[in-house]
């Protein structure tokens, strides 16, 4: 089982190179090895990350032009009213309420 790893930086050491007949020894080297690893993992789950991230990002301006398309839809068509970032459909009255109608009559 060859696990070569391989530098990042044209300043780095050579890290030491493990398969089954060459197992490092040297403490030091069992070191490097398992930073070197968790340096590896660090950055791939960090690339990861931000790729998801990006992803998200981008799916939720689809959804809000989606969302805006979908409004403009229903007002050409007059079938409901708008609805609004939260989901919910927007009230905007025409109509004057029982309240408002009792401010006029006074």
């Amino acid at each position: 089982m060859d696990m070569k790893q391989q530098g990042t930086g044209a300043g780095q050491a050579q890290e030491p190179t493990i398969n089954a007949g060459n197992e490092p020894k040297d403490p030091q080297d069992v070191a490097l090895f398992v930073q070197t690893l968790l340096q590896q993992v660090q950055d791939k789950f960090q690339t990861m990350s931000d790729q998801i991230l990006n992803r998200i990002d981008e799916m939720g301006g689809r959804i809000d032009e989606l969302e805006h398309n979908l409004n403009e839809l229903m007002q050409q068509a007059g079938v409901q009213q708008p609805i609004d970032d939260a989901g919910s459909s927007v009230h905007s009255s025409t109509n004057p309420t029982a309240a408002d109608n009792q401010d006029v009559k006074k």
